[in-house]
């Protein structure tokens, strides 16, 4: 059969002539095109824009079917099947069309490119897609076929359930990559729905062991530091921080997920869309986390140069607050000399992500101040001889915003209550503070626990 007669033989004047006015009826308004993949951008090898080669492909059977288009506009029609403003999935003659053609004609590169476009749109739930899936359920019995092997023995195209057997594969033993490519899932694959699918698969079925596959979820879920499933985020990151929201993990291990979330997808606290849709238990166990890394990266830093009788009693005041869980936000803004030695102290910590603000328009560079939200409530406590700066709730719009990269000296001293950090051994400073902050925050913390350790 002539590529002429396979496609005369299903595109009748009738079915011209619907897919003419489903067309005519469209907006031209453009709308952002939907990729289609990573990989499929580059492969599609289009030489017009994907809106326009849809448009093309519909007009062109508009006036005489497919019999007017060639062999390589034919091949390329999975490419505009889905996503793009007028996707060819919505046009059933042209669907049947192509795979009559398919069944007539298609060689293996034919098939190479429906099954990319395939897996790389496993969430579709269209006529077509199914369509789709029964074309390659066939092709899966030619045994020459590339994906007849992985098709039979993990009913990648058959409507069963592929879950049992896929997970059997999928176990920690194996690095997750290295079994998608046994499965048939490499050259761009590895990052296609399906693969998605399977990524939130194995997640799910981990359940309580999550903690001890941590490497091999973060290899399977991430490449090279970027995301390699966005859709996935949540569970992603929910997987990784369940196992701790009943337990502390180690300091090696905390910091190594704090750095690992953090350079890929920012500090929650300063990017917050990077982790919408995350359980809420989680995003506000790694703001915990945070908080206490801001407060003891200013408390070991000044510890450095402040003097010992002046300081070590306002360490276990704010101390007291953090191991209540009483602070909600936390940050902290260095002068040039303690930067400088945050640097070299924390290097690698520092090159992962930003963990403080600039403190500019000072007459001693060597000063710092912490910023902290308890309830309502804004303090900023400065190191050395500075004293401490509070805005009540009534004065928040005025108060120092967290998580700004740089702070002027002059506009953390603008608070309408300021203490002078004086008779610490005999806590007069403290109860006037902490006075100040039950009367706004209605929270306090027990005296003892002002009493510096050792």
């Amino acid at each position: 059969m002539t590529l002429k007669e396979a496609l005369l033989s299903i595109s009748d004047s009738k079915q011209i002539s619907s897919v003419h006015r489903h067309f005519k009826t469209q907006s031209e308004t453009e709308r952002a095109v939907s990729k289609l993949g990573r990989i499929l951008e580059n492969e599609m090898a289009l030489a017009e824009p994907i809106r326009d080669f849809q448009i093309r492909i519909a007009h062109e059977f508009s006036k005489s079917g497919l019999t007017g288009l060639g062999r390589k506009d034919l091949k390329r029609i999975p490419y505009g099947l889905w996503g793009g403003e007028h996707p060819l999935s919505a046009l059933e003659p042209v669907v049947d069309t192509y795979l009559h053609a398919l069944r007539a004609l298609g060689t293996a590169s034919w098939f190479r490119i429906l099954t990319r476009v395939y897996f790389q749109n496993t969430h579709q739930r269209d006529a077509t897609i199914e369509k789709v899936r029964q074309a390659l359920l066939k092709q899966a019995g030619q045994p020459a076929w590339t994906w007849s092997g992985p098709a039979r023995q993990f009913d990648l195209f058959s409507q069963a359930d592929p879950s049992d057997k896929i997970l059997k594969l999928f176990k920690p033993s194996i690095p997750a990559i290295e079994a998608l490519g046994e499965l048939g899932f490499k050259h761009g694959l590895e990052t296609s729905q399906f693969a998605s699918d399977i990524f939130s698969l194995t997640l799910k079925h981990f359940k309580t062991e999550k903690a001890r596959h941590e490497d091999w979820m973060w290899e399977f879920g991430q490449s090279e530091n970027e995301l390699r499933f966005p859709e996935c985020t949540s569970i992603f990151v929910s997987a990784l921080l369940n196992p701790w929201l009943t337990k502390t993990p180690d300091e090696t291990r905390r910091q190594r997920l704090i750095d690992r979330l953090i350079g890929l997808l920012g500090d929650p606290r300063i990017k917050p869309g990077a982790w919408a849709g995350v359980d809420q238990d989680c995003l506000n166990l790694i703001k915990r986390w945070l908080i206490r890394d801001s407060i003891e990266l200013f408390l070991d830093i000044v510890d450095e140069s402040a003097v010992d009788h002046q300081w070590h009693y306002r360490r276990a005041f704010w101390t007291s607050y953090l191991e209540d869980d009483y602070i909600s936000e936390a940050w902290v803004a260095f002068g040039p000399t303690p930067e400088n030695l945050a640097r070299s102290r924390f290097k690698e910590a520092f090159d992962t992500h930003q963990k403080y603000g600039q403190l500019t328009h000072l007459s001693d560079r060597s000063h710092s101040v912490l910023i902290l939200r308890i309830g309502d409530l804004t303090v900023a406590e400065f190191s050395h001889n500075g004293k401490c700066w509070i805005w009540p709730s009534a004065h928040r719009d005025r108060a120092p915003k967290p998580y700004l990269p740089r702070y002027s000296r002059n506009e953390l001293m603008d608070a309408p209550r300021a203490f002078i950090h004086h008779s610490a051994s005999s806590f007069k400073w403290q109860n006037e503070v902490a006075n100040e902050i039950y009367r706004d925050a209605r929270v306090i913390t027990k005296r003892a626990d002002w009493q510096p350790k050792g």
